[in-house]
């Protein structure tokens, strides 16, 4: 077949050529003659132009009738065998070829491996598959298809550390001289070369070079059998400068590059655009890296994949240390490691969430150490990297139990005896938690420590900036300080290309959202009875406790840094979540992680600046207005034993009644404070809750202010002042501080609990007024808002007319209006007006008398409200007249007849169990909304173990009336 003979000769290069089919020659010039009949190759390029050939193979269009022609088909197959064999063959020592040819063959295949597979000089498709099939056995060529990802991991350690000497060294430069860069430098400098472009370029030859390999099924299984793929390291910083994979995820930010500098002094539009440069600097690099594990993952075996997964399971237990408060990170491994491998965990999830089935995952691998002993074994000797996982999950703390319990529970349970085989879903799902726990989380913690740090250090430099006479040093402290912030600000613009990488976030916040998912599945998921009988299925309560807190620490950072990005993420299983675990049967142990939830809510509430607005997804959600009040409900009550009162409590209350405010002003949510009061027992607990609060906090801010009042006259007394010692003065200054610190923070708490029972007993505004006038609540929520109308109003009232009012959010009149509002909105019900007439410590008609004059000059109440007052006052004053009239009448009351504990005259006594002591129903269950113990004993009470006293109160009701009648007559 001569047409065939034809084709075979302008295949192998013989006859005219286009240049371009020369370009893997690295003599063009010299052999790039179209007239000649015949171009023969240089021994210089024998291996370019054995490829170029091949390539020819694979490219040129066949004629038609030879496509379909088994002995051409056969013949195009040998040739392209023989070229693969060829070409194999000028890699590796041998006589047909000279040494020189062999270099350059070596040469021409690493520049071809590292080319960018989108130009041609890469190598053509197919080419590696044959190569690697025809010398499947030869170890020679092995070593040379891997000698440059081998040398690049050996030389990446040299370049690294060339690059942080370089770092340090611009430092201490930059500390010595205490100057700052020059403002003319911008970031768009190219006067000094950027170590973080010279890692990612020589990064991506040897990932590209690796990627091609691994795309070979065997070559990538012996890769990970190089010995420099996984080794037996003691640290996390030796798996990333050692081991194959450590080398090339190893690229990372340079935090000295030219466009993070001088950040300071620049706009955010700039900053953020030289950060976003960056990052697309990296992204290929990135690219690549989450190509390369997913090939070694998902398609070259369970060899690669184990291999993979095992290295990984190194890294985390070797970075433990990363989670800890304080770590040397000179012995871990990197920011930019762990954000690369992120990246690459997070595509392998994908399949996993779109699947969405939650079974697949084994919540029994994060409790791999809590096993028997044989269970354990058996599984480390099928896959013996599990250790390094059993290792790491051996200390967290759980959702629910403690790993002693769990342990228990698992051993005790039906499916213990079940053989314990994890998937590689499993695996993935959890490693992926395990990467962004010490990667991402200790990332973001990080950068808001350095900023707090730096706020810090700007407010030290702009207090000495502030001085009037500054010397030399001063001048050289402002230098240095500066020079300091600027450097933290680049590292922390450094980590911000990762942390805010949408493509991450997003990634990420999936991910998150399918946990969510994931987790509330878990509950519902198995059918034996005794495991129904339990309030939490032993598969939830294996579920590490750092997962659901890097969830909530995730989302508030991104919600802090960037709403908008926020907006794109799915969160609805998230919200879901979050009322599951708030609340409830599966409410989580952790007081301060259900308090981080109530934090996380606030990224949904409408933005106080001009800012992209999320609560469309309150408003939207389908079943948070049926469950999120009775849950937030829940919380505000049982957080009151979980924390300690001020940092704790107070503060997670704070955000409370943040939701609460905006809840309320929507008419679902509304409704369902409306129906949560139909619960009288756990809104009564939420009530009682609330008056606590407000007497506390309103109280204590009072006083504060009551201090600096004093603390302000006495400052004001020049020469009083002056008479003490600098010591004293700066010991009474350092305590007026504090003070003011105090005093701002209580009374912005106090101010959000006053507006939250403002807004809830407005019946003209949705609001009601039952809850706040039962029995148990009424006398306290009377004499409450008779202290502080006294207190704003009286004769005290003086010692609150501090100066700089604002500075500690102190605002009387608005304070005012809220209390007598109050006392308005309660006095609908008599009940609340006779508990203010029984008050004999706080209410006085004089007082309350003076309170409306203020409210009419300030215009603090209507017309309308201010006659309301008056004839409330009127009741008021009838109430104590009548009671004034009865006590009289009464006279002495019989002890048998007084409370135990109050020494009042009981209307409907109790006995309370283990002390037959008798107290007045009233009076025992208000004690119990605060402490559910026996007041006499100590022991545990509830209000279902009282038992009604019948006969004595039928004897005190006989004794009342027999003492009215004689009174009568």
């Amino acid at each position: 077949m001569a047409e065939l003979d034809d084709l075979l000769i302008q295949l192998i290069g013989a006859g005219e050529s286009d240049e371009s089919d020369d370009i893997y020659n690295n003599n063009n010039d010299d052999n790039n003659n179209n007239d000649s009949s015949t171009k023969k190759p240089s021994s210089s390029s024998m291996f370019a132009f054995l490829v170029g050939c091949y390539k020819r193979c694979t490219t040129t269009q066949i004629p038609t009738h030879l496509e379909t022609n088994e002995d051409a088909k056969t013949c195009l197959a040998t040739l392209r065998r023989s070229l693969v064999s060829y070409a194999g063959l000028t890699l590796m020592p041998s006589p047909m070829f000279s040494d020189e040819t062999r270099r350059n063959g070596v040469r021409d295949l690493h520049r071809m491996l590292g080319a960018d597979a989108s130009i041609s000089r890469a190598l053509p498709d197919g080419f590696l598959h044959e190569l690697a099939e025809v010398y499947s056995d030869d170890a020679d060529l092995i070593d040379v298809l891997f000698q440059p990802i081998v040398a690049y991991a050996k030389d990446y350690i040299n370049v690294a550390t060339r690059v942080v000497r370089d770092q340090q060294q611009r430092a201490q430069q930059q500390q010595q001289e205490a100057i700052q860069p020059s403002a003319s430098q911008s970031s768009n400098s190219s006067s000094a070369e950027s170590a973080t472009n010279v890692l990612i370029e020589q990064s991506r030859k040897p990932l590209r070079a690796a990627l091609a390999l691994c795309r070979v099924k065997s070559l990538a299984q012996r890769f990970v059998r190089l010995d420099a793929f996984l080794g037996d390291y003691k640290f996390g910083r030796q798996v990333q400068n050692f081991s194959l994979l450590g080398a090339l995820m190893g690229v990372a930010v340079d935090y000295t590059d030219p466009r993070l500098s001088n950040i300071h002094q620049r706009g955010f539009a700039d900053v953020r655009s030289s950060v976003a440069r960056i990052r697309t600097s990296m992204a290929r690099t990135q690219r690549h890296i989450v190509d390369l594990i997913g090939v070694l993952v998902r398609k070259s075996g369970e060899t690669s994949r184990n291999a993979v997964l095992a290295w990984t399971a190194r890294l985390l237990r070797l970075s433990q240390n990363r989670v800890k408060m304080r770590y040397d990170a000179t012995w871990e491994a990197s920011h930019d490691l762990f954000a690369h491998l992120s990246l690459a965990f997070l595509d392998l999830c994908q399949p996993i969430m779109a699947r969405s089935k939650f079974d697949k995952v084994d919540p029994r691998f994060a409790a791999l150490p809590l096993l028997d002993a044989a269970t354990v074994a058996a599984d480390v000797e099928r896959k013996p990297w599990h250790a390094d996982y059993s290792a790491y999950f051996g200390d967290v703390t759980r959702l629910y139990a403690s790993n002693a319990e769990l342990a228990e529970r698992l051993a005790s349970s039906s499916a213990a005896t079940d053989v314990v085989k994890f998937n590689f879903m499993s695996e993935c799902f959890f490693a992926t938690h395990q990467i962004l726990h010490v990667g991402l989380i200790r990332a973001i913690r990080e950068s808001k420590h350095a900023m707090r740090n730096i706020q810090e250090r700007s407010d030290y430099v702009r207090h000495l900036e502030q001085q009037q006479s500054r010397g030399a040093n001063v001048a050289m402290v402002i230098r240095q300080q500066s020079a300091v912030i600027s450097r933290m600000l680049a590292q922390v613009c450094g980590m911000q290309v990762h942390l805010l990488n949408p493509d991450f976030v997003r990634s990420a916040g999936a991910f998150y959202n399918w946990t969510a998912q994931w987790l509330l599945a878990l509950n519902e998921r198995t059918d034996d009875e005794e495991e129904k009988s339990q309030p939490r299925s032993a598969a939830l309560e294996c579920v590490p406790e750092f997962i659901v807190e890097d969830i909530i620490e995730f989302y508030l950072f991104v919600a802090d840094q960037d709403r908008g990005l926020l907006s794109s993420l799915s969160c609805d299983a998230v919200l879901d979540m979050l009322v599951v675990l708030i609340a409830g049967p599966l409410a989580i142990k952790n007081p301060h992680l259900r308090g981080e939830f109530a934090q996380l809510l606030t990224i949904w509430l409408p933005p106080t600046t001009a800012d992209v607005d999320l609560s469309p997804v309150l408003r939207t959600h389908k079943t948070l207005p049926t469950t999120l009040v009775p849950a937030l409900l829940e919380l505000y009550v049982e957080i009151e034993h979980g924390e300690n009162q001020f940092y704790g409590k107070f503060n997670t209350r704070n955000v409370l009644n943040r939701v609460f405010k905006y809840l309320w002003s929507v008419p679902v949510y509304r409704d369902a404070f409306v129906a949560a009061m139909r619960d009288h027992d756990r809104f009564l607990r939420f009530t009682n809750c609330l008056c606590n609060d407000m007497i506390y906090l309103l109280d204590e801010s009072l006083k504060s202010l009551t201090e600096i009042r004093s603390m302000q006259l006495a400052m004001a007394d020049q020469q009083q002042w002056g008479r003490l010692s600098n010591e004293e003065r700066q010991r009474q200054q350092r305590s007026f501080q504090g003070t003011e610190r105090q005093a701002r923070s209580l009374m912005l708490l106090a101010t959000s609990t006053v507006d939250m029972l403002y807004y809830m007993s407005d019946v003209e505004n949705g609001g009601f007024v039952a809850p706040f006038v039962l029995p148990e609540v009424v006398e306290r929520m009377a004499h409450m808002v008779d202290f502080f109308i006294n207190r704003l109003s009286g004769d005290q009232v003086a010692q609150l007319k501090v100066e700089n009012r604002e500075k500690y959010s102190f605002h009387p009149r608005r304070l005012l209006r809220q209390i007598l509002g109050i006392f308005l909105h309660l006095a609908v019900d008599d009940a609340f007006l006779q508990a203010v007439a029984g008050d004999q410590r706080s209410y006085s008609i004089k007082v309350f008398s003076k309170a409306a004059k203020t409210a009419e000059k300030h215009s603090l109440l209507t017309s309308a409200q201010l006659d309301a007052f008056a004839h409330a006052l009127d009741k008021v004053q009838a109430f104590a007249a009548n009671a004034e009239d009865l006590e009289e009448k009464l006279g002495d009351i019989p002890d048998e007849f007084q409370d135990a504990l109050m020494y009042t005259l009981m209307r409907d006594p109790v006995i309370l169990p283990g002390c037959n002591q008798r107290m007045d129903r009233a009076n025992i269950l208000r004690h119990l909304l605060n402490e559910e113990t026996n007041p006499f004993t100590r022991q545990p009470l509830k209000a279902d173990m009282l038992e009604p006293d019948d006969q004595l109160r039928q004897r005190i009701e006989q004794w009342i009336e027999e003492k009215l009648k004689n009174n009568s007559c």
